[in-house]
Order: C-alpha cells, then structure tokens, then sequence
C-alpha cells in the first residue's frame, strides 16, 4: 500500500470517527420538542441579543480596548441577527432539524464570545447581562442537543 492510500485511510478513518462522536448520547435532546417553547426561547434570546449589541453600540469604549470592542461587537451583531432569524422561523412553523444548522451557528459564536480574549475586558454589569442570554442558548440546547 503506498503512503498515499496510507494517508487516505488515515484521513477517512479519522472523519469517519468525527461524525460517528457527532451521534453519541451526549448529543439528544433532554426535552422532547415542544415549538410554542422553544420559539418563546428564540424570542426571548433575539431580545437579549438585541438589547446587548445595541448597549455595545451605544458605548463604543467600554474598554478602551479597540480591538477587542469591535470584535464583541462583531459577536453580538452575528448573535442578534441569528437569534433573530431563528425566532421569526421558529414562529413561521419551521421544524428543530429545519432549524438545527442556525442555532448550531448561535452556538459556535456564543462560546467563541465566551472565551475570547476581548471578553475579559467588558464590565461586569455588561458580561452580567450577556451571561442571561447564554443561558438561554444552553436551555434551547435541551430541545436541540447539539452539545
């Protein structure tokens, strides 16, 4: 076998095993589906979002760092408009595998917020107030079990 059909193997075996850890237990649902529920959920989390980027906005030098305001309120910015999108699909009849790819997305960006460096710069009154609306990620979470 050459190194090339070696590496290919390699390589299958290893996405393979990716997508196979993507299906474990760890990633059902803890509550079964409930769409009146979680679309209060996605209603509430838009809100949240909202009111957190239009607060950044307002105050651009909450930190007097410039790099890390901007990429907060780059965050934020993709986290509202997501939020939103999910609510207004979730209210539009839009079923939880319709709707999975979009909250995986708020999940990728909430967690990179989370732990970005730019983060331990905020005001605690500012981080107080994001640390409701990732909660409320982590509760819709149950519906979708995606972690």
């Amino acid at each position: 076998m050459s190194r090339t059909h070696v590496a290919a193997a390699l390589c299958t075996s290893f996405l393979l095993s990716l997508g196979c850890a993507g299906m474990s237990s760890d990633a059902m649902p803890t509550t079964a589906w409930n769409q009146q529920a979680a679309t209060q959920l996605a209603t509430e989390l838009a809100s949240q979002f909202q009111t957190l980027y239009a607060t950044a906005y307002k105050e651009p030098e909450m930190t007097g760092q410039q790099s890390a305001e901007q990429s907060t309120l780059n965050d934020l910015r993709v986290l509202s408009e997501e939020a939103s999108g999910l609510a207004k699909e979730l209210s539009d009849g839009k079923t939880m595998d319709d709707t999975r790819h979009r909250f995986q997305r708020i999940q990728e960006v909430a967690r990179d917020t989370q732990v970005s460096d730019s983060w331990e710069y905020l005001p605690k009154e500012f981080t107080a107030q994001a640390d409701t609306a990732f909660s409320l990620v982590k509760q819709l979470d149950a519906f979708y079990g995606t972690r």
